[in-house]
């Protein structure tokens, strides 16, 4: 079993749980964030990478960030993350194995249904961190959709 990474969830530097998660207010952005929702191919076409994958790299060169060699555009499926932030600036967890998605920062890009075609709409800036192995109660509690994800 591995030991979980210390992170900072209110000022506190304990492992994070995702029961934490109740306790934390997120962050209030002002001003508000758009809320323009843009087809994957419309950001595929603008910044380049591959459409249908998870996580969407910008190179460099199409980066609008100039503090960055590139920036990596995350896409997770809600249905597969029940934990996830409902709101820009909210708190979540995102439940994944891979590696490409561990202690990284991210342009977190939410899926909505508009006239049955998918939109993405971002949510902001955020940095996964790995947290304390979930409780056998906890997996118990997800949908089989997730466990068995």
């Amino acid at each position: 079993m591995h030991q979980p990474v210390e992170a900072s969830v209110n000022g506190n530097t304990n492992p994070v749980r995702i029961t934490d998660l109740q306790s934390t207010a997120g962050l209030v952005i002002q001003p508000p964030p758009f809320t323009v929702s843009v087809p994957r191919a419309m950001l595929r076409l603008r910044y380049g990478g591959v459409e249908r994958t998870m996580i969407q790299e910008v190179k460099k060169e199409y980066n609008p960030s100039s503090t960055a060699e590139c920036r990596y555009l995350i896409f997770p499926q809600l249905d597969l993350n029940p934990d996830f932030p409902l709101k820009p600036g909210a708190a979540g967890f995102i439940y994944s194995s891979r590696e490409d998605v561990q202690d990284r920062s991210f342009s977190l890009f939410v899926g909505f249904t508009r006239s049955k075609k998918a939109v993405w709409r971002y949510f902001g800036e955020y940095r996964t961190e790995k947290c304390e192995p979930m409780s056998k109660e906890h997996f118990r509690s997800l949908s089989n959709k997730v466990s068995m994800f």
